[in-house]
């Protein structure tokens, strides 16, 4: 068996409270005068990843396959990139996403180096394991189809395939990539989490899922203020309605003039402020002041000591606010603890002329508004975009 590292056993000891112990207990030592409890035996197949310490935690497997929120997930087999058996259920104790992708489709690939990063950062607590169900001509995938997939984007990742009998076994998605959330449990938590919201990023997907670490859907209430999703809804403190009450309302009026359509990022003028978000994951919005402005609002977030080029859209950009053109007007997301700046801008036309263009160029006048501990400063007051 694997190596079972101090902090895996913590992790477990963690879960103890939220999770009933099966029958399967440790044996004893009654050959000296104290008894005393033997090693925990980690849980599943050899292979290089992830394994709960403790086998005895581990959920028998229920006698159906079925793929119902709230309940066991199948203990799939899958076979890696190593040729090694890995068991779903051996993840149990981390927060594990299953990235259900196919070696045809592109949009799959582009959302390596996010699901990459996550891994990197996160391994301690979350997995997000990569499962290949078809390979480039529409087939079966296989171990060949892993290979060629590792030899594109490398092998760091857990990268799987199933054969016949275990593919069988899976709720196959009717479109790819399709991202389902398995809690510590291993319990169906969410089916297309890249699919919640049909406008956001691959970036903020990602950011999205990240709020998901160290919920468990033995929470029946998002926790307000801990800055964790915590009953597994995808949405974290005061983003969750059930938190407004607990959430202070904070608002910071700004303009950008000219606010006039610009394809070639020329003349595109922007405000910066500096954000602090104290404790708990922050609702933010920003919406025009004036009916007749109509400028599409953008919001980049960057971290202290990131460059603009690293910068994250903050939140899922054209949701519907108070601006009665729902593709116009406002933007609407979230800020994780921590100190940020956020840039504030119009869209630079194109086309269709409603696309990103002010409708009135006097009127660029917009209003930032948050739910949460938020504090604001203006850093930098209608500057050109070209000069950051």
């Amino acid at each position: 068996m694997p190596q079972t590292p101090i902090k895996s056993l913590l992790l477990l000891a963690s879960l103890t409270p939220l999770l009933a112990c099966s029958d399967k207990g440790a044996a004893t030592d009654d050959t000296q005068n104290d008894t005393q409890v033997s090693a925990p035996t980690p849980y599943g197949p050899e292979n290089a990843w992830y394994h709960a310490p403790d086998a005895s935690l581990v959920p028998e497997e229920p006698a159906v396959d079925q793929w119902t929120l709230g309940a066991l997930a199948p203990n799939l087999r899958f076979t890696d990139q190593n040729g090694d058996e890995v068991w779903l259920y051996q993840f149990f104790g981390q927060t594990v996403y299953i990235n259900w992708a196919v070696e045809w489709r592109d949009t799959c690939h582009n959302y390596v180096p996010n699901l990459s990063d996550f891994n990197l950062r996160h391994n301690e607590r979350a997995t997000v394991i990569t499962v290949l169900m078809e390979d480039a001509w529409f087939g079966p995938g296989d171990a060949e189809t892993v290979a060629r997939w590792v030899e594109k984007h490398g092998g760091a990742d857990p990268i799987f395939w199933l054969d016949a009998e275990q593919a069988a076994r899976v709720d196959w998605p009717t479109t790819w990539p399709r991202i389902d959330l398995i809690d510590p449990g291993v319990r169906l938590a969410q089916q297309e989490v890249n699919r919640i919201y049909a406008d956001a990023t691959i970036d903020q997907v990602t950011r999205r899922m990240e709020l998901a670490i160290g919920g468990s859907l033995d929470n029946e209430a998002e926790v307000c203020g801990d800055g964790y999703d915590n009953d597994l809804d995808l949405i974290a403190d005061c983003m969750d309605q059930a938190c407004e009450a607990s959430c202070a309302e904070t608002s910071v009026t700004g303009s950008l003039a000219p606010c006039t359509p610009d394809t070639d990022d020329k003349t595109t003028r922007v405000d910066v402020w500096r954000v602090t978000v104290s404790g708990a994951v922050a609702a933010i919005e920003s919406d025009n002041i004036a009916e007749a402005t109509g400028f599409e609002h953008i919001l980049y977030i960057r971290e202290e000591g990131q460059s603009w080029s690293e910068a994250l859209i903050a939140g899922d950009d054209e949701w519907a606010c108070t601006w009665p053109l729902e593709d116009l007007g406002c933007a609407r997301g979230w800020l994780p603890p921590g100190t940020w700046e956020v840039m504030v801008f119009a869209g630079t036309g194109g086309w269709p002329p409603s696309d990103g263009d002010c409708v009135n160029p006097e009127l660029g006048e917009y209003t930032l508004r948050t739910r949460g501990d938020v504090s604001f400063t203006l850093v930098q007051d209608d500057v050109e975009l070209q000069s950051l």
